[in-house]
């Protein structure tokens, strides 16, 4: 409200009827001796005014707050969402109002040997709470299980006796940070060309380096966000390295060409996050980076690639599980829980 009164001018609030106003005097009108004014005008201090009902926040009185609506105010509850696995990568959008995530991710299984005489490794669960800003968009990719081992015609079981590596789970910001990842399991290895050999996929990692794959000549596992390296066999080709955050797996299998074409290693997440491309006698890696499979078994995808298996008469792993990355508060990981597929869980408590 404004009133000129001896050339100074004061600005008032006014309240009628717990609707607050700021109205403008017409000046030279007066109220009439009963309180009424002309038109839409309204009589306030003997002087006629005319106002818009521009409501001023609620003093406590009643007025804006008392018919106020908070169009985002479901966004404000408590709530979570459970992200599957679908093979791409998909977006979450973070509610109004909230400005912590806990965010729970599992990497997925490596696949097994033939008919599951053997298991892959189990993929790790990684667990903490990210400060984010309502309305930013992550990214989350969800990882896939291993495809499981296969055996070739009428041959002993050894040929293409790997499991492929399983899927990391990634959890990454609009602008492409890595926030949360979850590793995959490692490929098993299954061998029965001169006895039985069953080895086991290795489990996915809380820790950020790709674990190496086990067996006289297994690959290295990646550090830093890198992919793992293949199993090099001048024979039958063998698995490959499962892929990391920031760079693929390492190298293609290198098996005789009567034995088919090469297996190729997991990509990165800056990549898509496919799986390494079995070659034409050995089978795909899972999505989320697993490297692919043949005669041994494939790393695990995850923050850093697993390697693939290496010899399967002396190993006690197969392919390396995928390493993990926890960047929030409140961490609560575990090494080689999950099966099947893997998962992402996001929960929040404005």
């Amino acid at each position: 409200m404004r009133i000129q009164l001896a050339g100074l001018t004061l600005l008032v609030g006014v309240c009628v009827s717990s609707a607050c106003f700021s109205p403008t005097f017409q000046e030279g009108l007066v109220c009439s001796e009963s309180g009424e004014c002309p038109g839409d005008l309204t009589c306030v201090l003997d002087r006629c005014v005319s106002s818009e009902s521009q409501k001023f926040p609620d003093s406590g009185f009643g007025g804006a707050d008392a018919n106020r609506s908070d169009a985002n105010a479901s966004a404000c509850e408590a709530g979570s969402s459970t992200i599957e696995a679908t093979g791409a990568i998909v977006d979450f959008t973070v509610p109004d109002c909230v400005t912590v995530l806990t965010i729970e991710a599992f990497g997925a299984e490596g696949g097994a040997g033939v008919g599951a005489a053997v298991l892959g490794g189990k993929g790790a669960r990684i667990k903490g709470d990210i400060d984010v800003v309502g309305g930013e968009v992550l990214q989350v990719l969800v990882g896939i299980r291993g495809a499981d081992a296969v055996q070739v015609g009428g041959n002993a079981i050894g040929e293409q006796g790997g499991g492929t590596g399983g899927g990391g789970s990634f959890v990454v910001d609009e602008n492409g940070l890595a926030l949360i990842v979850a590793g995959g399991g490692g490929g098993a290895s299954h061998n029965e060309i001169s006895g039985t050999q069953l080895i086991p996929g290795g489990d996915g990692s809380i820790l950020s380096e790709g674990q190496a794959g086990g067996g006289s000549g297994g690959g290295s596992g990646g550090v830093a966000g890198s992919g793992g390296s293949a199993f090099l066999n001048l024979g039958f080709h063998g698995g490959t390295g499962g892929g990391g955050y920031s760079s693929p797996g390492v190298g293609n299998s290198n098996g005789l060409g009567k034995n088919g074409t090469p297996n190729a290693p997991g990509s990165s997440f800056l990549e898509g996050g496919d799986g390494g491309v079995g070659g034409s006698a050995g089978r795909n890696g899972g999505f989320g980076g697993g490297g692919s499979a043949g005669f041994t078994g494939g790393g695990g995808g995850g923050y850093s690639g697993g390697g693939a298996g290496g010899n399967i008469f002396d190993g006690a792993h197969a392919g390396g599980g995928g390493g993990s990355l926890n960047t929030g508060t409140n961490q609560d990981d575990s090494p080689g829980v999950r099966t099947g597929d893997g998962q992402v869980i996001i929960s929040w408590n404005p």
